[in-house]
Formats: structure tokens, C-alpha cells, sequence
């Protein structure tokens, strides 16, 4: 703000013109730029270690290992739930009666759902973390017959079928939104240096137009800052989501620990890049 109040607001206003398109450029590319980057570089070989870690798993075997560790009265038969997993039909409900067949109110039917998605994502993500990082990983929000389906998938003869199914519900998406951000801090970079060389070489044939001149140079202090907020709670999602949300300081609750930033940044991470 020192700086634009020193130039003054005529000098200035061409580099914050300059900022709003390099922050417009970002945001209306980023998302095909990232689409693009993914398709053509990444899927492939994600799909390629998807079926490798899959194809000869046992997933009745590695959900009876789960389910076991919960220190039930019971011994889940793994032939069994495979024969519910392959049916592929209310397979929650299903897998819930026959525990409850085992011992009777095991447990409520509504924390054994609970259980039972947590466990399919835990088998599903312990298979791929080896060569899918974590932070591509999710666990998107799937409706019981969506749920079932999954399910049935590991199943499938198919296996490459498998894992394109996988990697379009479990990966693709977050992959996508992490390069999203790089984009789109590497494009608001790239313009601001271009636009920046531009500018400057005009901005020296503008005058001035005395005190009111610097005392309107508050206003592009304020839009520049804006624009390095923009850059820096971008670069900060993109630190989270690379370290997990587990970084020192790079984490969710350090930032909503924040008495002001937290807003910007969610402001912004909302309306920019999610």
C-alpha cells in the first residue's frame, strides 16, 4: 500500500487491471487446463496401478480381516460374504442380518453402516497407497445403490473394467482438483510476469495527477493485496492437500485457529479453485 500510495493510483491501476486478468485468466483455465494435464499424463498410469493392486485381491477375505478386528463374538465366513458381495443387492442390510444371525444385536444397524463404508474405503485405500498418493484418494458420497455397485465391481471378471471404475469415483476427481490449484497459481504467475513487463514499459509515459493522485493509490494497495491473498491460500491448499492435512502448520485447524485469515481463506478457496 506504501508503494501504490507513493506511485499513485494512475501508475497503478494498469498493474491491478493487469492482476484482475491474470486472476480472471486462472480461474476460467485452470479446470480445462487440469483436465487436460490429467487425461494425458496421469490416468493412464493410475488406472494401470489401480489394476495392479487389484486384480488379485481377495475382498472377502481382507473385509472378514476388518471386521474381525472389532472384536466381535463372532467369526465372519468369508465365502459367505462374498456370496452377499457378489449379489450386489441391499448388500448393507444383507451383511447386517447375517451378523446379526451370528450373535444378535451385535450392534445398531445405523453405526454398522458407518463401519461397513469405513471399512470398504480402508481395504480400498490400504490396496492403492503404495502407488496412488493419498491426497488423490476420496471417498465420495454414494447413494446405497451406487455403494452396492462399488461393491459388486470388485467382483467383476473384468478386472481392468474394475479399475476404471475405481479410478473414476475414487481418484479422478480429487486428482483433477489438485492440479486445478497448481494451474492455477502457475497461470496467475505467468500472466502477472507478462502483463507485469507490459505494464511497466507503458506506465512510464503516465503522469500523475497530484495528491489525490497518491492518496487514491490506497485503492490498488488494497487490490494488489487482495491478489497476493488470492496466490497465497491457493499455494496453502495445495501444501494440505499434498501433506494430508498433517503438515506442522499447513492444516485445517491451524487455520481455523486464525481470528481473520480463516475467512479469507475459505472466501477464497470456495470461489476460486473448489
Amino acid at each position: 500500500m506504501y508503494v501504490s500510495v507513493r506511485k499513485g493510483f494512475s501508475k497503478t491501476l494498469p498493474v491491478i487491471i493487469g492482476y484482475a486478468l491474470s486472476i480472471f485468466t486462472a480461474i476460467n483455465t485452470c479446470g480445462v487446463t487440469a483436465t487436460f494435464v490429467y487425461s494425458r499424463v496421469f490416468q493412464k498410469s493410475n488406472i494401470q496401478n489401480i489394476y495392479e493392486n487389484i486384480s488379485e485381491t481377495d475382498f472377502s477375505r481382507q473385509y472378514k480381516i476388518y471386521i474381525d478386528s472389532f472384536g466381535y463374538s463372532f467369526t465372519a465366513d468369508s465365502e459367505k460374504l462374498e456370496e452377499i458381495f457378489k449379489n450386489g443387492e441391499n448388500i448393507t442390510e444383507e451383511t447386517f442380518q447375517y451378523f446379526n444371525g451370528l450373535q444378535k444385536d451385535f450392534d445398531t444397524e445405523e453405526n454398522f453402516s458407518e463401519k461397513f463404508r469405513t471399512g470398504y474405503k480402508q481395504i480400498l485405500f490400504d490396496l492403492l497407497k503404495s502407488d496412488i498418493p493419498s491426497f488423490v484418494l476420496e471417498s465420495p458420497e454414494l447413494s446405497e445403490n451406487e455403494f452396492d455397485e462399488s461393491i459388486k465391481m470388485m467382483y467383476n471378471d473384468d478386472k481392468m473394467l474394475n479399475a476404471v471404475y475405481i479410478e473414476e469415483h475414487f481418484t479422478r476427481t480429487p486428482a483433477i482438483s489438485f492440479l486445478k490449484k497448481i494451474s492455477f497459481v502457475l497461470t496467475v504467475v505467468a500472466v502477472m510476469i507478462i502483463l507485469g513487463f507490459v505494464i511497466n514499459r507503458i506506465s512510464q509515459f503516465i503522469k500523475g495527477f497530484g495528491t489525490v493522485d497518491h492518496i487514491l493509490g490506497i485503492i490498488s494497495g488494497i487490490a494488489e493485496t487482495a491478489v497476493y491473498f488470492i496466490i497465497i491460500s491457493v499455494i496453502i491448499k495445495v501444501l494440505t492437500d499434498a501433506g494430508n492435512n498433517e503438515m506442522i502448520f499447513f492444516n485445517d485447524d491451524t487455520i481455523e485457529k486464525t481470528r481473520i485469515f480463516r475467512h479469507i481463506y475459505n472466501i477464497i478457496i470456495k470461489n476460486t479453485v473448489d
